[in-house]
């Protein structure tokens, strides 16, 4: 009897984890999809035709935790990319800038804390706040003496008070116990305006 009671407390910590793992209280979303952003750079101090197209490209993945029936709170990570490959050329009386199949890229990577809610006929709406840092090309003519210089400057986009607040709508189906097919509609905001607006479609992994 004293061994069968050893035994049992001995494994109580592995009878208690699998019935936590069994309630599937984590999720892993993997994203990828497409991107819209209004970005542009000022013609007037940028002297090469430096542009992105409107249109790109965003991955993203989360990690959810439920503390409380159909309630989440997670970490997410998100990279976007613009890119655009441009030829173009800048001359002066003695000098010029050339640019032969060169490929130009807006690159964004936003960490965010978010707060998830699932709803009745599979949508989910999630809420949450991120500081995000990017990397973009700018153009510039430098005099030095009598000379004209063209430099073309790759900007780190990470100063202070790039933060901001997202929001998204989810849809997903049901394909096996512990994964999740669906459409996820996203928007990032910050105190200038809309950022990025995208729609990824996404798998999720619930363990």
């Amino acid at each position: 009897m004293k061994r069968m009671l050893l035994l049992q407390f001995l494994l109580l910590p592995f009878v208690t984890f699998s019935q936590e793992v069994s309630k599937q209280n984590f999720a892993i979303s993997f994203s990828g999809g497409i991107a819209f952003e209004n970005y542009s750079l000022d013609p007037e101090t940028n002297t090469v035709n430096l542009y992105f197209p409107k249109f790109g490209s965003l991955v993203g993945i989360n990690f959810d935790y439920m503390f409380a029936e159909n309630r989440f709170i997670g970490l997410g990570l998100s990279r976007q990319q613009f890119s655009k490959t441009i030829n173009d050329a800048v001359f002066t009386e003695n000098s010029g800038l050339v640019l032969d199949n060169y490929k130009n890229i807006n690159q964004k990577t936003y960490f965010d804390v978010h707060f998830r809610v699932v709803f009745k006929k599979n949508m989910d709406i999630s809420i949450g706040a991120f500081y995000y840092n990017g990397a973009f090309n700018y153009s510039s003519v430098v005099r030095d003496g009598s000379k004209l210089l063209y430099v073309i400057e790759g900007v780190r986009d990470n100063l202070d008070g790039y933060f901001g607040l997202f929001g998204s709508f989810e849809y997903f189906f049901n394909v096996a116990s512990y994964v999740d097919l669906g459409l996820n509609s996203k928007i990032f905001m910050t105190l200038y305006g809309i950022e990025t607006i995208a729609i990824l479609p996404t798998i999720r992994v619930k363990i």
